[in-house]
């Protein structure tokens, strides 16, 4: 089942979603800084700012930018399975890996921050090809294993484990509690959380999650 997602994101569904991501426009990149504001000063108070960033699913780096456009230091990577996104995302001037989030190519404690933003609802928490941990697990268990101090969420949030119809398909889908998933399954610390709902920043109500290894 994990396969024929990943298969859906580098083909033909996942280069439509770059193409909408693409016309979203100057916006979009906007409504992200302001959210990256509300993040980093969740983070600021306890170790300064990070210096290393990878975006997990980072399609054509709209977090990046952001981050960019108030963060001039830090060294900004993203991993993304669509060849179109990864591409456009070296054009823009990061450092740019074709690779899935449940495999990064990276050693552990590669950074000071690693994230995802509407990545994770999208890997279910089933069993996939049958090897240990389900894909949802394995990527989070990357997630933690690469980043040397945080790990930041930007998800779907439900109190319960749900599936929704994405683009009218099913099996693609899951909104849940990942902050808690986070610290259920991996040696994490709750930092901050916050809600960015769209009616005031554009964003699509969107919770997100910082935590902190231990």
């Amino acid at each position: 089942m994990q396969n024929a997602q990943i298969e859906a994101w580098q083909g033909d569904f996942g280069d439509a979603y770059t193409d909408r991501h693409l016309a979203s426009g100057a916006g979009a990149i906007q409504a992200r800084i302001r959210l990256w504001r509300d993040i980093l000063e969740a983070i600021n108070p306890w170790l300064g700012r990070p210096r290393s960033i990878v975006e997990v699913g980072a399609n054509v780096g709209q977090h990046l930018l952001a981050l960019r456009s108030i963060l001039p230091g830090p060294v900004l990577h993203g991993i993304e399975p669509n060849p179109k996104a990864k591409e456009l995302l070296q054009e823009a001037g990061f450092n740019a890996t074709l690779g899935v989030a449940q495999d990064l190519p990276y050693a552990p404690n590669s950074f000071d921050l690693v994230f995802s933003s509407g990545v994770l609802i999208h890997i279910p928490d089933f069993p996939g090809d049958g090897t240990l941990g389900t894909p949802l697990y394995k990527a989070c268990k990357e997630i933690v294993r690469v980043s040397k101090r945080w790990v930041v969420a930007i998800e779907y949030f439900s109190a319960e484990p749900r599936e929704i119809k994405y683009r009218n398909k099913l099996g693609m889908l899951w909104a849940r509690d990942f902050g808690q998933y986070y610290l259920d399954h991996f040696s994490l610390e709750p930092v901050a959380c916050g809600f960015a709902w769209m009616a005031l920043t554009g964003l699509d109500d969107l919770t997100w999650w910082v935590l902190r290894k231990k």
